[in-house]
């Protein structure tokens, strides 16, 4: 009987049989390529389910900083606007703050180093500003 090697040869199958046994082989494959229902990409077979869980710019996921559900493709514009994401201190401090506590953490009752502070003496004729931790000195 004539010897054949599987048609997904050069997605990775190595099987070698009898051309009568070509067709069920066929069948269970897992080198075919299928189609992603969900983005319509090719994937190899035995990689579909990796591929639906961790690579599908299609999969859904939540977002590390707020929970909120969508689709991965979006997750970064999410992240330019999600209120919980962390952003750099707008003072410098060095403090990563989510970015709807920034208000709070910048403001004179924040807890920022940074913040631009009057002397707590100014009352008294002090004029001296600087930042809360030049201030707190």
């Amino acid at each position: 009987d004539l010897m054949v090697r599987c048609h997904q040869k050069d997605n990775g199958c190595d099987w070698v049989g009898e051309l009568r046994g070509r067709e069920q082989h066929d069948a269970v494959c897992q080198f075919v390529e299928e189609v992603c229902w969900q983005c319509g990409d090719s994937v190899v077979k035995k990689h579909v389910v990796d591929h639906q869980v961790d690579r599908c710019i299609k999969r859904t996921v939540c977002c590390a900083y707020c929970d909120e559900e969508m689709v991965f493709e979006e997750l970064t514009a999410h992240h330019k606007e999600c209120y919980e994401f962390p952003v750099p201190c707008l003072f410098k401090c060095g403090g990563d703050i989510a970015r709807q506590s920034m208000t709070e953490h910048i403001s004179t009752h924040g807890t920022c180093p940074n913040t631009p502070m009057e002397c707590s003496f100014k009352d008294m004729g002090c004029c001296f500003q600087g930042t809360r931790h030049e201030v707190d000195k």
